[in-house]
Parts: C-alpha cells; sequence; structure tokens
C-alpha cells in the first residue's frame, strides 16, 4: 500500500509546485509590472514611472545610433535606457547581488513587448535590446569607438 500512496501523492505535488512557480512568477511580474520600465518606452513614460533620471548623457559622441541615455536608481536596481528616435530600444537593470532565475524570467517576459529581443544576461545583470536595433547599435558604437581612438591617440608618424 505504500507504494500505492506514493503514485497518488506524487501528481498533487507536481501540481502543487508548478501552480507556485506560476504564482511566484505572476507576483515578479506584477513588480516589475509597476517598478520598472521597459522596452519602447518613451522618455515620458520612464520619468513618469522613476522620475527625475539620476543622469541624462548624449549618445551620439560614443555611439552615433543613441539620441541620449537616461540612468534611474530605483529599489536598489540601477536601470540605464538607450534611447533611439523617442522610444528606449535598450534596456540595463544592474543590481550588486544579481537576478535569480525567476526575476530573470519576470524581466524577460515584461520586455518581451511583441517584437524579438536580445537578452544579455551577467552575474550582476540583465539587458534587454530589439533585435532590429542590435546590429545598427553594434555599427554605430564601432564608429563611435573608433572617433574616440583618432581623438585621443597621437598622430602616427610615417617612417618611410
Amino acid at each position: 500500500m505504500l507504494a500505492s500512496e506514493n503514485v497518488y501523492t506524487r501528481p498533487t505535488e507536481i501540481v502543487r509546485n508548478s501552480l507556485m512557480r506560476l504564482w511566484i512568477i505572476i507576483l515578479i511580474i506584477g513588480i516589475a509590472g509597476t517598478a520598472f520600465g521597459r522596452l519602447g518606452d518613451t522618455e515620458t513614460q520612464l520619468i513618469k514611472r522613476y522620475g527625475k533620471p539620476i543622469a541624462v548623457r548624449p549618445g551620439g559622441k560614443y555611439n552615433p545610433y543613441f539620441d541620449k541615455w537616461l540612468d534611474f536608481q530605483t529599489q536598489g536596481v540601477s536601470i540605464s535606457c538607450g534611447l533611439h528616435a523617442g522610444k528606449c530600444v535598450t534596456i540595463q537593470y544592474n543590481r550588486q547581488r544579481g537576478f535569480v532565475n525567476a526575476e530573470f524570467v519576470g524581466f524577460k517576459m515584461f520586455n518581451d513587448v511583441g517584437y524579438p529581443i536580445y537578452t544579455e544576461r551577467s552575474a550582476t545583470s540583465l539587458k534587454f535590446t530589439f533585435q532590429k536595433d542590435y546590429p545598427e547599435i553594434i555599427k554605430a558604437s564601432q564608429e563611435g569607438i573608433s572617433r574616440m581612438r583618432r581623438t585621443l591617440e597621437p598622430p602616427q608618424k610615417n617612417n618611410q
């Protein structure tokens, strides 16, 4: 009889664990939905959500693709948004202690706004970028780095 009792309790535990995971994901999405900006938000929406940015950086010098960068700090998370044509096309969340898997899933679902996204995850950060913008961001950053090198490096003499 003990073997048959285990057969009947196992599906119940699986259902209970699945429901618990679902509720955790819903909770994380709910928290992230009210606290964190997402891809596609405008500057006005980001400021309304977070308040005044802690930094506004021009994008054109080092990466001509971006109009500007907005940096925010909320709930122990640093948020950096790259704006192009008035919309957030890349957003990075940083937290010193990092993000657990459930949070990563929640942020990924929250930033899935109907367009394919490119996701990067490191020990302390999560970054989401629209895939359609990613190649242009890379190209523009390479141009910005070349421009920066030309201004910082001394001219090379021709040894002929």
